[in-house]
């Protein structure tokens, strides 16, 4: 399922094997391209939950460690990881759709946020004068400002084609 042009994909493998699932995971990310990828699996009263995300998933402020952590709670168990792949643990093998469900609505949820949306904007800062406008274009975050060249005199189809070529 796509949101927001990311692939998620939430599912359930055959054991509890961390290191398998977290294999299966990474190949389907990279089939997938942009993709979300959680995984879980019991066996013998364990879960095993992992997760692998894309850097496109990560730069919209989803963190896989955190995906985890929440999912792992509800299976009595724990975890993290890094921004792009978490593993965690759990003793409730009878609650792992439950988990699996919540990793999807987490993700599902930061997807479709304003803000998750809003963080890959680029702004276009003008100082607009009578002789002159000074440009300046942000990163893709919106932390930081570089400027560009000024606009002598300020035209607008100037400004427009300036703040095309920088992608904003």
């Amino acid at each position: 399922q796509k949101v927001g042009g990311i692939t998620v994909f939430v599912g359930r493998g055959h054991d509890a094997d961390q290191q398998s699932l977290l294999d299966l995971a990474d190949r389907i990310k990279s089939r997938a391209g942009d993709a979300a990828v959680v995984l879980g699996g019991a066996a013998d009263g364990k879960v095993a939950l992992v997760a692998s995300f894309s850097e496109a998933v990560v730069k919209r402020g989803l963190s896989a460690a955190e995906v985890v952590r929440e999912a792992a709670a509800i299976v009595g168990g724990g975890g993290g990881g890094r921004e792009n792949v978490a593993q965690a643990g759990g003793r409730d093998a009878s609650k792992l759709d439950e988990a699996l469900a919540k990793a999807r609505e987490a993700i599902e949820s930061k997807l479709a946020s304003p803000k998750c949306s809003l963080s890959l904007l680029r702004v276009l800062a003008l100082d607009y004068g009578t002789a002159r406008c000074g440009c300046a274009i942000s990163d893709p975050t919106g932390t930081l400002v570089r400027p560009l060249s000024a606009v002598e005199p300020p035209k607008a189809e100037q400004i427009a084609q300036l703040a095309k070529e920088h992608g904003a």
